[in-house]
């Protein structure tokens, strides 16, 4: 039989674990609610695995759909490519890594994904035109799919059409 203890705690724990994840306004009333509880909430927090972090990325890329493009731009009142970037893995992913502003250092950052079928949500795809280095990039989300910034804004996009896959110049994973 579960004490009232423990299911106070428990549900203390999945009320941090959830805002931390889905960015919720503020999980401190639940956690005030026992002092009790703030020990094994941040367990939880701090055990949030990669799949969920991914997978959060990825929403939180999708989320933005809709925001104009604007050269150099790195915020919600419009995003270049990079910018766009850096800010969905500022704001999505609780490690906070440091990102670096243009495509050329992004794509030296984190491990490379050697094929298209080993992409993961949250993977950053990167695209070449000139068939040199990358000039372009967005993040993947599944089911050949990514959201990248267009001049129509941040836009989905299918990895599989003809446009895109001629100038996939590979992929980063930043989420271990």
């Amino acid at each position: 039989m579960t004490s009232k203890k423990s299911l106070s705690m428990m549900a203390a724990s999945g009320a941090l674990a959830f805002s931390a994840l889905f960015g919720a306004a503020s999980a401190q009333p639940a956690a005030a609610a026992h002092a009790e509880t703030k020990e094994p909430a941040m367990q939880i927090v701090k055990k949030m695995d990669a799949d969920a972090i991914r997978k959060n990325v990825a929403m939180y890329a999708a989320s933005l759909k809709g925001k104009p493009y604007k050269y150099g731009g790195q915020s919600l009142k419009g995003f270049d490519a990079s910018g766009y970037i850096s800010y969905v893995y500022t704001h999505a992913n609780p490690s906070k890594m440091k990102v670096e502003r243009t495509i050329a250092k992004q794509y030296k950052q984190g491990m490379t994904v050697k094929s298209m079928k080993d992409l993961m949500p949250g993977d950053v795809v990167f695209f070449s035109f000139n068939g040199k280095t990358p000039t372009f990039a967005g993040i993947y989300t599944g089911k050949n799919t990514f959201y990248a910034v267009t001049s129509k804004g941040v836009t989905m996009e299918k990895l599989n059409t003809k446009y895109w896959s001629k100038a996939y110049a590979g992929a980063k994973r930043w989420i271990k």
